[in-house]
């Protein structure tokens, strides 16, 4: 839409609230867009997880926070970490990303190499190429066989499925032809 604006004191402040106008409609479009993507990762990633037995230990959330270029936005997983005297630290949420295992895991994360994490990098990880082991189950007091963690990769499926999305959200929310 073109308007005219004439060198005028009365155009010149009616051009100076016209851009104010704009710049909160854009800043409310960007937070729109923030949280239509945000919320395309938080779908995506909370299917992955769900496909995991251990996804009960994983919560996501989400951060929008705005700043002089617009605002940004961030998926935040966070999983427990299984503590066991004699035993390093374990990571639930790696362990569903990354997996832990080759049983599960012949093929890696895609981003396995660039974060440094996948199978046969836990701290402590003695059986990671191994078809399988036991580990002693505190609940039921018994001994159980693993084959590991299948990673479900919820945190890199959100990502691809954000980046597929952006041309198409930004196009809407924008209203780009």
């Amino acid at each position: 839409m073109k308007k005219k604006y004439d060198l005028t004191e009365q155009d010149i402040h009616k051009l100076k609230r016209d851009i104010e106008n704009i710049e909160k409609d854009i800043q409310k479009k960007c937070n729109i867009f923030i949280e239509k993507l945000l919320d395309i990762g938080i779908t995506v990633a909370s299917a992955k997880i769900n496909e995991s037995p251990l996804g009960k230990y994983i919560n996501l959330k989400t951060d929008i926070s705005e700043n002089q270029n617009g605002c940004k936005g961030i998926l935040i997983a966070i999983g427990e970490t299984k503590k066991k005297e004699g035993y390093a630290p374990f990571n639930i949420l790696l362990a569903v990303e990354f997996g832990a295992g080759i049983y599960y895991n012949q093929k890696p994360n895609p981003n396995a190499n660039k974060l440094g994490f996948g199978v046969g990098t836990f701290p402590g990880q003695i059986h990671a190429f191994d078809d399988g082991w036991y580990y002693w189950e505190e609940a039921t007091k018994e001994w159980k066989y693993t084959h590991g963690v299948k990673a479900t990769m919820p945190i890199y499926n959100a990502e691809i499925a954000i980046i597929k999305n952006v041309s198409k959200i930004a196009k809407d929310v924008f209203k780009i032809k």
